[in-house]
């Protein structure tokens, strides 16, 4: 057997994680087009789908390390498609390797001035209005029109004000959510696995002014951490 049809499993890793960091990209630059379109936060949903499967094939890299390229890419897109397509579930399922500390706070996380629950440690589990499943509402309200908004709830209405309501998917928290979730992705595949984001990618992809103000916002000043020099 050939060496190079052997497929580079930390490249499989990297690949699907700079897919999603893209579509991350591409809903920063569809927001500062247009702030009203819901498209960014499906476009948000699609990236954080692939970053936590990116995380996900890191972890089971065993299921297709040392397999030719063709076998190799038959079992991937067979896990990826059983792990669907519930981000939720995405997160919930990566919470076990990363730690319980760290990602529970994700599935909780509330939108910046509607809490039902501010004090920690979180201890509400049936929070059903949090940043997570307005991400998953959101994927579905910006395609096409549905009999129960995700605004339509009692704690968004405008006080005073009849059958009005702020809508939380218009929130820069999904966005910030987004990131903070990928920067805490990376950093555990850097201390685990080795694996960060080539600067050849970066470079390529995420550039001129637009991409450096996304680098900004999604590394939060810790860009030499997360990428590498290749």
């Amino acid at each position: 057997m050939n060496k190079s049809e052997i497929i580079d499993h930390d490249l499989v890793v990297q690949i699907w994680l700079t897919r999603g960091i893209e579509y991350l990209f591409l809903s920063f630059r569809v927001g500062e087009m247009d702030r009203y379109s819901l498209f960014d936060q499906f476009l948000n949903a699609m990236g954080l789908e692939m970053i936590c499967k990116g995380y996900l094939l890191a972890v089971h890299q065993a299921e297709y390390k040392g397999l030719v390229e063709k076998k190799a890419k038959e079992r991937i897109n067979k896990l990826a498609s059983n792990w669907g397509h519930e981000v939720k579930k995405l997160i919930e399922s990566i919470k076990g390797n990363i730690g319980v500390e760290k990602i529970q706070p994700f599935l909780e996380k509330e939108f910046s001035g509607f809490e039902q629950k501010k004090d920690p440690p979180q201890k509400n589990t049936n929070l059903s209005k949090t940043i997570l499943s307005g991400i998953e509402a959101a994927y579905f309200e910006s395609r096409y029109p549905v009999p129960q908004p995700f605004y339509k709830d009692k704690r968004f209405e405008v006080i005073g004000v009849g059958n009005a309501y702020f809508d939380p998917l218009y929130s820069s928290d999904i966005h910030t959510f987004c990131y903070e979730f990928c920067r805490v992705i990376l950093t555990d595949l850097k201390e685990k696995y080795g694996i960060c984001l080539p600067s050849s990618w970066f470079n390529q992809k995420i550039s001129g002014d637009e991409g450096e103000r996304f680098g900004n916002l999604l590394f939060d000043s810790r860009k030499q951490d997360f990428i590498s020099n290749i």
